[in-house]
This record gives structure tokens, C-alpha cells and sequence, in this order.
């Protein structure tokens, strides 16, 4: 019988969207679960593998643009280069509309798994993804240059955009406020432009870098999901109302376009909830997050799950979960954005704490045996108590 340890072989290697590996995973796993005699579909969506790299070098291009249109006193240049830059990236990323991200577009394939009782009265899908990720810094870094961006950077722009044409308006009625003005934009563009290369940077050279193996983030939550797939598979926790679907997403590191996709295209004819798994099996304590998303939108996380997760970790491991209220993105965002009750349950490393993901420091030495082995039993306690009531 094959074990977490030796799943984690496939999973425990670099894995960008996009790439062979990435595909040989895929193919790794189908192959586990035909060894395994458990059926599975893959489910075939339009994946833009290269958003990250292509948002990061528009970052780039646009900014300097506006700082040389500052700098050459371009007049109404400098604002439309700020209004058409902008517009672009919340096409792009807001809307979530592919325009620069088409380069290098491909089909990719989320892989579930399905089974249910005779007569079920709702369906709990139990999620992680496979794809992984590298940046020049971790994800935390990312964080506070996106926060940077946010705080700072898009206020940046609108000044800088507005002082091209105001600018050429004090100029033409003679006012000795225009240099002063220039002085102020030309300042203030300096910052902003090293802010927008770094975010940039940070995302465009992420895989030509030493890359992540993706252990912890999410190649241990795969794993486990795999092995409660197993279990519950041949009976271990029997089902009575609750429909199981196990699925495994790609996309989720490129603004989680597989499980946005699986979300979209399926029908739902049961009530429906997501637990999400993403990074586990590290043996630092858990974590029960409150919201999902990012500080412009976020979703709370389902209540009922939360407290169906943190009776499970308590069961099982015999310590709560923290109880974390800032708000984490994950594949359960794609399942509250469409209205669907989710929650995520992670894991801390008892040194590193939440830190070290995208980077090499995610190899498997910081995953904990007891802790993969841990989860499995927190899932199908989940898994239990959510049939339980069903069956009431």
C-alpha cells in the first residue's frame, strides 16, 4: 500500500502551470488512483498559464512609461498613459478578462473524484491544488509589495496622471507654480517606479530563479486529500445523505483559475459546501481562517464548516485551532464568490510560522509524518460529523 510519504514523491517537485511537470503530476496521481481502483474525471477548462509573468511585465512597461511622460512634461500624455495602463490591469485582474494573459494560453485539467449514497441530501467537496509557485520573494513579500501597490501606488498613478495636463496648464498661463509642480511629480514618480519594478521583478523572473518543490504549499494537502479519498473510498467512514467529491485544481497560483472554472462550469442539483486544504503537514498547530479573499473584497468562511473543523482538530489532535480573522485567498474563494459555503483549514511550521512559500524553503523536510497523518483523520472527522447531521 503506498503511503503519504511516497504520494508526496510526485508532489514534492516543482510544478508551474503550464509545464510538463506540472502535466506529469497530473498523470503521476491518475495513475495512483488507477492502482488504486478508484474512479476519477478530469475536468478540462482554458488556463492562462503565464497571467502572473505578463501582468508583472505590463507593471513594468506601463510605470516607466508614465515616469518618462512625467519627466518629458508630456502633458495629457501622462494622463492617458495612466487611464489605459489602468484600465488594463483591471481588466485584467479585476475583471478577470484575458488580454495580455492570452500568450501562451493552453487547456489544463483539474482531477476529481466522486461517489455518493443511494438517496444523498448534499455534497461536501474536500479541495486542494497541485500546481506550484515561485517568486523572487516569498509570499509574504509579495503581500506587502501588493499592499504597497494598493496604499501608495494606485493613489500614485491618479496624482501623476493628473499633474501631466495640469502641469501644461500652468505652464501656459505663465504661473510660477509649474516648476514646483514638476518638482512634486518628478519626486513622487521615483518611489513609485521602484515600487512597480519590484512587484514586477518579483513575478516575471519567478521561474527563472531556484525553484519552490511545493511541499507544504500544496503538495501535503493533495496527499491527504488523496488518502481520506482512499479511505472513505473503501468504507471507512460510510455515507449515509453526503455526496464526496475530491478534487484537485491546477490554476490555483495564477489567480485560481481552476477551481474558478470547475466552480462556473458544473451543476450543483445537491446543497453544496468546500473544505479547502492548502498548506498542511507541517507541525506547528492549525489554522482555522475566518475570511477568504483580499483587503478590496473578501467572503467569510462558512461558520458551520469553521466549527465542524475546529472540533475535528480538537478531536484529533487534542489542541483548538487558531482562529485567524485577516483574510487568506484560496481556492474556497472561487466556492464563496459563486455562493457556495466554504471554509480552510492550514498549518504553521513551529519555526518558519507562515513564512518560506514559493521559495526553496518549501522542500519536504518541513513536513511532519504525524501531522500528514494527522490531517487525513481531521478530514474524515469532518467528513463524519457533516454526514451525521445531513442524515438527521
Amino acid at each position: 500500500m503506498e503511503t503519504l510519504a511516497q504520494l508526496l514523491e510526485s508532489l514534492s517537485r516543482p510544478r508551474p502551470n503550464g509545464s510538463h511537470a506540472c502535466r506529469r503530476t497530473l498523470r503521476d496521481l491518475c495513475h495512483y488512483l488507477d492502482r488504486q481502483g478508484i474512479p476519477h474525471t478530469l475536468h478540462t477548462f482554458r488556463l492562462y498559464p503565464f497571467l502572473l509573468e505578463t501582468f508583472g511585465a505590463w507593471i513594468i512597461a506601463w510605470q516607466t512609461g508614465l515616469a518618462l511622460a512625467v519627466w518629458l512634461q508630456g502633458g495629457w500624455a501622462t494622463a492617458a498613459i495612466a487611464l489605459v495602463g489602468a484600465l488594463i490591469v483591471i481588466v485584467e485582474m479585476g475583471l478577470r478578462i484575458p488580454l495580455l494573459s492570452h500568450l501562451g494560453a493552453c487547456q489544463s485539467d483539474n482531477l476529481a473524484i466522486a461517489w455518493a449514497p443511494p438517496r444523498p441530501r448534499r455534497e461536501l467537496i474536500l479541495c486542494a491544488h497541485y500546481d506550484s509557485k515561485t517568486e523572487l520573494w516569498d509570499h509574504r513579500g509579495r503581500h506587502l509589495l501588493l499592499k504597497g501597490a494598493v496604499l501608495f501606488g494606485l493613489p500614485a498613478t491618479l496624482a501623476l496622471g493628473l499633474a501631466g495636463p495640469l502641469e501644461q496648464y500652468l505652464q501656459q498661463t505663465a504661473s510660477p507654480w509649474a516648476g514646483h509642480l514638476y518638482t512634486l511629480a518628478a519626486g513622487l514618480s521615483i518611489p513609485q517606479l521602484l515600487l512597480c519594478w519590484s512587484l514586477g521583478l518579483n513575478t516575471v523572473l519567478g521561474r527563472l530563479v531556484r525553484p519552490s518543490r511545493g511541499a507544504a504549499d500544496n503538495g501535503a494537502a493533495c496527499a491527504i486529500v488523496l488518502e481520506a479519498a482512499r479511505r472513505l473510498y473503501r468504507g471507512e467512514v460510510p455515507l449515509a445523505r453526503t455526496k464526496i467529491t475530491c478534487a484537485l485544481f491546477t490554476g490555483e497560483e495564477v489567480g485560481m483559475q481552476g477551481s474558478r472554472a470547475y466552480v462556473r462550469q458544473r451543476a450543483w442539483p445537491l446543497p453544496a459546501a468546500a473544505l479547502n486544504l492548502e498548506i498542511m503537514g507541517q507541525s506547528g498547530g492549525y489554522i482555522v481562517w475566518q475570511r477568504e479573499g483580499h483587503s478590496l473584497a473578501w467572503h467569510a468562511t462558512d461558520p458551520d464548516l469553521n466549527r465542524a473543523l475546529q472540533g475535528a482538530v480538537e478531536q484529533v489532535t487534542g489542541h483548538p485551532p487558531q482562529n485567524r480573522p485577516e483574510a487568506v485567498f484560496t481556492d474556497a474563494a472561487s466556492f464563496l464568490q459563486a455562493g457556495l459555503p466554504a471554509a480552510t483549514l492550514s498549518t504553521l511550521h513551529p519555526r518558519l510560522g507562515d513564512r518560506g512559500f514559493h521559495r526553496p524553503a518549501d522542500e519536504p523536510g518541513r513536513l511532519d509524518q504525524q501531522s500528514l497523518r494527522d490531517g487525513v483523520d481531521i478530514v474524515l472527522a469532518v467528513v463524519r460529523a457533516i454526514d451525521e447531521a445531513a442524515a438527521l
